[in-house]
């Protein structure tokens, strides 16, 4: 360990080192970690989980820090009082220290964003430098796209505007047709509901990795600036355009937490020649890949609302394109171009369990803050094929997460039982997922023969063609369901069943399933959410795994046929 040449700071009777002169905080915090600093004394050692708990933030916030992020300034002042004490007098060399360390990466990050920003700067966007001003923008902008948004005429232009585009692959005559833009209470969504094998319980899925001459390859995703920690925001220097303004306004906006997360992209869809999934393969992406090829669809479907009508369709038209294609008495459906199109694999479900002696569901109504379909109207859980990790891991760390079933107990629990731990950024440190608490609940539940899986098919979104592959789970508890998703987490902090959470407006709300036909009527339902209740109903009408004679869903089945009859 270098010695410090800024000499030692004692406070009663105790001497802790000072760091080396012009470091950055990763090197300060890290030096304060190895001198075991611990209330102003050197204490027994700290190792990352037992600091994270210290200062209140996950174990994978830590390890962040001490690579490039940044905590938030209200952190340092409790990183202070962890390492030196509750006395502010006390050790004051090495808290300004830690603060300076800290002002010095801020201003190192905050110089080396600006040529970027200016360079890339868009006649939109604000032209002096400066993260208010940004911020500002970014807001205003969200703000009109979501008066935009909730005009009245834009949905139904928007599917208009949609099935006009896929009319050749969708038509009604078209072999797809029959899947597409299901009728809820008469009104057409733009969605493609490809059924699952309601027969199996389960089904082979794979990554495909590009290939080169030689040897497959595997992508280096790529990386983008986040907001969590720090003012400086450097994109970039090839993102320019309609992608660089999207870019800023959704992290400006605070729509998008970890943009660097590593998620699991569609490659292509394995159907028989029934149309029936079969199997998908897929390659790692980002989420803030998937954003900049497919949420921006969304985006500039609202921006081409109002225009004059040619000019709308060309930009509507400037979508990547659906490609079916015939192999092996099957077929194989892929969106846009690989390397180019990073369709983010999402998982969705119907959940179903018994509430005063009644089936019930939940449904929630999304935040506005939300990067797609805020405000909509949607079944929990629902969320991207994300890994159970940090911005820093890479596929090594994660090949062995390529599973449907856990990334979807993973968003039950995070989204239905308010578990933080199931959560990509929970205060976990380096448990695996199978021993989570919540992971491990319903595994006894599965094993009692009360927690069951079906896989029901696969939606596709059309505003945004981002595949969710959709799921029943029925729980049939031996007590009230609360009991069995009431429990304490790793962090200390407890489950509770229909908690609120980041991306949900107001609670969760349970409803009966004998009356979901009329829930299914109020406006500004999810696509995704309508495509789940159509691949539902198929599933229950077709009676192909004996969901209702097993549990008892004429009910459900019911309210299902009100809302799609023609």
């Amino acid at each position: 360990m270098e010695m410090a040449e800024a000499g030692q700071d004692r406070a009663g009777g105790v001497t802790l080192r000072l760091p080396p002169p012009d470091k950055d905080f990763a090197a300060v915090l890290r030096w304060y970690l190895d001198e075991k600093a611990q209330n102003g004394r050197l204490g027994n050692g700290w190792g990352t989980k037992d600091f994270a708990h210290a200062v209140g933030v996950s174990d994978r916030a830590v390890r962040g820090w001490l690579k490039e992020d940044l905590p938030h300034r209200d952190r340092i002042e409790v990183i202070a009082r962890v390492f030196f004490g509750a006395n502010p007098e006390a050790h004051v060399d090495h808290r300004r220290c830690l603060m300076d360390a800290y002002r010095r990466t801020e201003a190192k990050a905050a110089a080396q964003t600006a040529p970027a920003i200016t360079s890339n700067a868009l006649e939109s966007a604000p032209s002096v430098i400066s993260l208010y001003d940004l911020t500002t923008w970014a807001k205003q902008k969200d703000e009109e796209l979501k008066r935009s948004r909730h005009a009245p005429g834009f949905a139904d232009w928007r599917d208009e505007q949609l099935q006009r585009h896929y009319s050749q692959l969708l038509g009604p005559k078209s072999k797809l047709g029959p899947f597409a833009f299901p009728a809820l209470y008469g009104r057409s969504h733009s969605v493609i509901c490809l059924p699952g094998n309601q027969v199996r319980t389960e089904f082979e899925h794979k990554l495909l990795f590009p290939r080169s001459i030689d040897s497959i390859e595997r992508r280096d995703p790529r990386q983008f600036p986040n907001l969590s920690g720090s003012s400086a925001v450097r994109f970039p220097e090839d993102l320019s355009g309609e992608k660089l303004e999207y870019a800023k306004l959704m992290i400006h906006a605070g729509k998008i937490r970890r943009p660097n997360m590593i998620g699991f992209a569609l490659r292509e869809l394995q159907l028989d020649e029934h149309f029936v999934v079969q199997d998908f393969s897929a390659t790692i992406c980002t989420y803030m890949e998937n954003v900049l090829s497919n949420h921006i669809l969304e985006h500039r479907l609202t921006h081409a609302f109002g225009m004059p009508p040619h000019e709308a369709a060309s930009l509507v038209d400037n979508r990547p394109k659906l490609h079916l294609s015939t192999r092996n008495g099957g077929s194989g459906l892929s969106i846009g171009k690989a390397g180019e199109c990073f369709p983010l694999v999402s998982v969705q479900a119907l959940v179903l369990y018994r509430d005063e002696g009644a089936w019930s569901t939940v449904r929630i109504t999304r935040n506005d803050d939300v990067a797609v379909s805020p405000r909509a109207k949607q079944f929990p859980p629902a969320g991207g094929f994300e890994i159970f990790g940090t911005e820093h891991d890479r596929f090594e760390d994660v090949s062995d997460q390529f599973d449907l079933r856990i990334a979807l107990k993973r968003e039950f629990l995070e989204e239905c039982a308010d578990d933080k731990d199931a959560s990509a950024e929970g205060p976990t440190g380096d448990i695996p997922v199978s021993e989570l608490k919540g992971m491990q609940r319903i595994a006894e539940l599965e094993e009692a023969g009360r927690f069951h899986i079906r896989f029901l098919g696969v939606v596709l979104d059309l505003i945004t063609l981002r595949p969710e592959f959709s799921f029943l789970i029925v729980i049939e508890g031996d007590k009230p369901i609360r009991d069995h998703f009431s429990y304490q987490l790793h962090s200390g902090k407890f489950a509770h069943w229909l908690k609120p959470n980041s991306e949900e407006a107001r609670r969760p709300r349970p409803t009966f399933v004998r009356d979901l036909h009329k829930v299914a009527r109020e406006p500004n339902w999810h696509n995704s959410s309508v495509g789940l209740m159509k691949l539902a109903h198929q599933a229950l009408v077709l009676e192909q795994d004996g969901l209702q004679r097993r549990f008892g869903l004429e009910e459900l089945t019911a309210s299902l046929a009100t809302c799609f009859a023609k």
